[in-house]
């Protein structure tokens, strides 16, 4: 009886309480990098393509003004940025990057500035200025030059 008191006690240390999974992290929000080392990733993931198709106009869930250098109300610039992103702006994506004429969007050239969120929630960071649009996202970045 003793062997067996002893092997319960032993058998008792060892495997003790049972272990608990560590506390589960709370949930971390989705980063999406749109600034460091965008311009590294690929080059031209939309080659030949409208801007409207890549960014359809029905697909869009928000539009963040980020900057506008106009003398218009806000929601006029969204209403422009809008506007360039449907099939009536033809912003076309040349075979060529990065273009030689297009502007340096680092600098003031750059006439909007806005976060796109598609429904799917994919942004899209847009800068229009010179007639070309950038457009950059977690895939990569492409120009497009105004075709009107």
């Amino acid at each position: 009886m003793i062997p067996f008191i002893v092997s319960a006690i032993l058998l008792g240390l060892f495997l003790g309480p049972a272990p608990t999974a560590a506390a589960e992290p709370p949930d971390m929000p989705v980063y999406v990098d749109l600034a460091k080392n965008a311009m590294d990733r690929e080059k031209q993931p939309w080659t030949g393509k409208l801007l409207a198709e890549v960014l359809p106009v029905a697909a869009v869930s928000r539009i963040l003004l980020l900057k506008a250098v106009t003398s218009a109300t806000a929601d006029l610039d969204v209403a422009n940025i809008h506007r360039l992103l449907s099939r009536n702006a033809r912003f076309e994506n040349p075979a060529f990057a990065p273009p030689a004429d297009s502007p340096d969007f680092s600098t003031t050239v750059c006439i909007w500035e806005a976060v796109v969120e598609l429904n799917d929630g994919r942004p899209f960071l847009l800068r229009v200025g010179g007639g070309w649009a950038l457009l950059v996202s977690s895939a990569g970045h492409g120009y497009f030059r105004s075709q009107e």
